[in-house]
């Protein structure tokens, strides 16, 4: 069985931080978070831009929540993640769309992202987009017409599983190898320093 995201989450696209948009003035410091800042299905958070507002009230749509799947709506790369805690209160760019499952949705944010970054997602991710070249252009719209295939429970507890381990191990090689290189790096500085 297949569900279209319009029918089990909301959907709208980031806040655009230039022109008449309310950012830029104030002195309330925001987290934006852009494409630069989705790495391997998670939400890299060490450099963050940030932005000042002056009234929280114009930018709270655009605030993203715990579990929100985070999706790019513009570029080359297909680009998706899912919003942690700590990440509350920050707000999207406009090449960004925030997909946020309904409370009943028989998907969980987890498998929604796996999906997206799957082959068959990105097919169907792109077949929505409205550029004829191989760039991405979607509007919210475009967003809530992919389908997304709903597994029986135990699959889908199996299938999230997977996909958590997954994102673990790809950051504990990408942790071994900085440190690789830091030392390699360092017995490098340490050998040429003496010359």
């Amino acid at each position: 069985m297949k569900l279209r995201l319009s029918d089990i989450a909301t959907i709208f696209t980031g806040l655009s931080i230039s022109g008449r948009a309310p950012v830029g003035k104030g002195q309330t410091p925001v987290h934006i978070i852009n494409v630069k800042d989705l790495l391997d299905g998670e939400i890299v958070t060490t450099n963050l831009d940030t932005v000042v507002v002056q009234d929280l009230g114009k930018i709270k749509r655009y605030l993203v929540q715990t579990n929100d799947v985070l999706i790019t709506t513009r570029g080359t790369l297909l680009k998706s993640a899912v919003v942690p805690k700590e990440m509350i209160g920050s707000i999207i760019s406009s090449n960004l769309a925030v997909i946020r499952l309904s409370t009943d949705a028989p998907i969980t944010p987890i498998l929604l992202q796996a999906y997206l970054e799957s082959s068959v997602g990105q097919q169907n991710v792109f077949s929505r987009s409205r550029a004829t070249t191989l760039q991405l252009t979607l509007n919210s719209r475009d967003v809530g017409e992919i389908e997304v295939p709903v597994l029986d429970q135990v699959k889908q507890k199996r299938m999230e599983a997977l996909s958590i381990a997954t994102k673990q191990y790809i950051r504990l090689e990408k942790q071994a190898l900085e440190t690789r290189i830091r030392v390699s790096q360092q017995l490098l500085a340490e050998a040429f320093s003496g010359l």
